[in-house]
C-alpha cells in the first residue's frame, strides 16, 4: 500500500516537470503550502504558507518547475516516508514481544502516509482524504503506543480516538472554508503537540521508575530518536503556526527517519543487555554448582547437632531433668539451625537473579554471604584475613555485586593449591568505596593478565569454566559506575580491587 501511494505521488507530480507554475505550491482551498524550495519567486514575493491566495497567478512570479524542484519537493518527502515505514517494519518483526508493536507499526504507517501524500496535497489533489485520515489519526496511535508501551497501562480508553475523528469531520468538512479551516488545522498540530508530550512523559515517568530494566534501555533510545526526529520539525511547525516563520518543512521530512532508526538501536542494545544477564545467570548457577558438594556437608553437620540434641532434650524435658543441661541442648540446636539458615538464605540470595534495583546496600554484609556459600570448599587450606573499615553503604544491587565478589573469591580459592591466604579489605578512600581481595595462589602471567575480561577466555581445563566470569564482573562494574583493577606476579598471588562511588 504505502509503495503503491508512493507511485501514485511520484507519477502524478512528475507531470509537472517543465511547466509553468506560479512559484509556490497551494492547497486545493487556495491556501499555500508548507514544501517550497528557498529561490521560488512566489515565495520571495510573500506567499508563504497559510497565506490565502485570492488572485490570480502574477505572470511576474511565473516559474518552471524544474527537476530540482521535483527532487526537493516531491521525492525527498517520498522517500523519507518510504524508509520510515520500512523501518517501521523491521522494529515490528525485530521485536515480537515488545507491548502494543501493532500500533507502533500503524504509527509508522500514519506518519509515513502523511510524508509520502504531503506533496499531493499541496500539488496534484488525488489523494487528500488518505492524507487528512493519516494526519488526524497520528495523535491518537501515538497515545494508544505510550499507553501500552513502556508503562502497559491495559485499560482501554476511547477519548483519543473520538478527538481524532472529530479533528478528522472537521478537517475534511471545513476543507472549503480557507480562514475556518486554518484554525483547525491550528487545533489538530496542538493536539499533536499534547500527544508527543503524553508520549515523552510516560516514557520520562519509567525511566525514573526502572532506571535498571532492561527494557529502559530500550525506552531511553526510544526517548533520543524522538527528541532528535521530531523535535526540529515540531518546533519549525509552531514557528510557522504561531509566528508565521517561512520554514521549508520538505527539508526536514529525513529527519523523521531518526526515530526508528535510534528506537531500532536502542531495541538491540536492549537485547544485548538481556543476554547479557542470562549469561550472568548461567554463570552464577555454574559456580553454585560448583560449591553445591560442599555445602551439603556443611549443611549436615548442623542437621547432626539439631538430630543428636533432639532425644536427649526430650529425655530431659520428659523426666524433669537439669534445666541447665535443657538450655545447653535448645543452644546447640539453635545454632545448628542458625548455621543452615545462613547458607540456604546465602543459597537462594545467589541461586535467583531477583529486580535489578539499586538502593543502600552493606558491602560487608554481601561479603559475609559470599563466604557462607564459600568456605565449605576451602577444605582447610584457605586462612581468610578480614578487614572491614567500611562503614558507609553503597548505592548498588545486591546481587549483582554479590556475584561480583562471590566469583573472584572463587578465583581466589581454585589458584591456592595446598595452603595459603584470602586477604578481604574494605575502606572509603576519597569518595569510593574499595574492595580489595587478594590471594597467596599461583597468580596470573603477564601475558595472560591482559585477556582476563575477555569474553570466553578461560585458562582453566575444558569443562572447568566457562571464561565469562571476569567479563560479566567487569560488565557489572561498569553498570554501576565503578570499575576493576588486577595486580598479579606469577608464583605470589594476585590482587583485585573494585572500586564503587559513594
Amino acid at each position: 500500500m504505502v509503495a503503491f501511494f508512493s507511485w501514485i505521488v511520484l507519477n502524478n507530480a512528475s507531470d509537472q516537470i517543465g511547466q509553468k507554475f506560479p512559484g509556490y505550491v497551494v492547497f486545493q482551498n487556495q491556501i499555500v503550502g508548507s514544501f517550497y524550495m528557498p529561490y521560488w519567486q512566489g515565495h520571495k514575493k510573500g506567499k508563504v504558507y497559510h497565506s490565502i491566495v485570492q488572485e490570480a497567478p502574477s505572470p511576474e512570479t511565473a516559474s518552471i518547475f524544474s527537476l530540482g524542484d521535483y527532487i526537493g519537493v516531491v521525492v525527498l518527502p517520498v522517500v523519507s516516508g518510504l524508509l520510515f515505514y520500512i523501518l517501521g517494519l523491521v522494529l515490528y518483526y525485530f521485536s515480537p514481544l515488545m507491548q502494543g508493536r501493532q500500533w507502533l507499526l500503524l504509527l509508522h504507517l500514519a506518519i509515513a502516509l502523511y510524508l509520502i501524500l504531503s506533496p499531493d496535497f499541496q500539488m496534484t489533489y488525488r489523494l487528500q482524504p488518505i492524507f487528512m485520515l493519516a494526519f488526524s489519526m497520528a495523535p491518537a496511535l501515538a497515545i494508544q503506543y505510550a499507553r501500552l508501551f513502556p508503562m502497559r497501562q491495559e485499560k482501554k480508553v476511547l477519548w483519543p480516538w473520538v478527538i481524532s475523528m472529530l479533528f478528522l469531520l472537521m478537517h475534511a468538512g471545513l476543507f472549503r472554508y480557507p480562514e475556518k479551516w486554518l484554525w483547525v488545522e491550528k487545533l489538530l498540530v496542538g493536539y499533536i503537540v499534547f500527544s508527543y508530550g503524553y508520549w515523552i512523559l510516560q516514557q520520562i515517568i519509567y525511566i525514573r521508575k526502572y532506571p535498571q530494566d532492561i527494557q529502559t534501555i530500550v525506552v531511553k533510545y526510544q526517548l533520543k530518536g524522538q527528541l532528535m526526529a521530531f523535535i526540529v520539525p515540531l518546533l519549525a511547525v509552531i514557528a510557522i503556526f504561531i509566528y508565521d516563520v517561512a520554514i521549508p518543512l520538505n527539508f526536514l521530512a529525513p529527519l523523521t527517519i531518526l526515530f526508528p532508526l535510534f528506537f531500532f538501536v536502542g531495541v538491540l542494545l536492549g537485547k544485548i543487555q538481556s543476554d547479557k544477564m542470562q549469561f550472568a545467570q548461567i554463570e552464577r548457577r555454574a559456580l553454585l554448582g560448583n560449591v553445591m558438594t560442599g555445602l551439603a556437608h556443611e549443611i549436615n553437620n548442623p542437621l547432626h547437632f539439631i538430630y543428636a540434641g533432639v532425644d536427649p532434650l526430650r529425655e530431659n524435658i520428659m523426666h524433669k531433668g537439669d534445666p541447665a543441661a535443657s538450655i545447653e541442648l535448645v543452644d546447640a540446636i539453635e545454632e545448628g539451625a542458625v548455621r543452615i539458615k545462613n547458607i540456604l538464605q546465602a543459597l537462594r540470595f545467589y541461586a535467583h537473579p531477583g529486580d535489578r534495583s539499586v538502593k543502600l546496600e552493606n558491602i560487608n554484609e554481601i561479603i559475609e554471604q559470599s563466604l557462607h556459600l564459600l568456605r565449605p570448599l576451602w577444605n582447610n587450606k584457605v586462612t581468610l584475613v578480614e578487614n572491614f573499615l567500611l562503614q558507609d553503604e553503597v548505592q548498588c544491587n545486591k546481587t549483582e555485586i554479590g556475584q561480583v565478589i562471590m566469583n573472584l573469591l572463587n578465583n581466589a580459592t581454585q589458584s591456592i593449591e595446598t595452603q595459603g591466604s584470602i586477604y578481604i579489605d574494605t575502606k572509603k578512600i576519597d569518595n569510593t568505596a574499595k574492595i580489595i581481595i587478594k590471594d597467596t595462589g599461583v597468580g596470573i602471567d603477564a601475558s595472560v593478565q591482559k585477556r582476563i575480561f575477555d569474553p570466553f577466555f578461560t585458562t582453566k581445563k575444558p569443562g572447568s569454566g566457562t571464561g565469562l566470569g571476569l567479563s560479566i564482573v567487569q560488565d557489572i562494574m561498569a553498570r554501576h559506575n565503578g570499575n576493576i583493577s588486577v595486580e598479579s606476579e606469577k608464583g605470589k598471588g594476585t590482587t583485585f580491587i573494585l572500586t564503587l562511588p559513594l
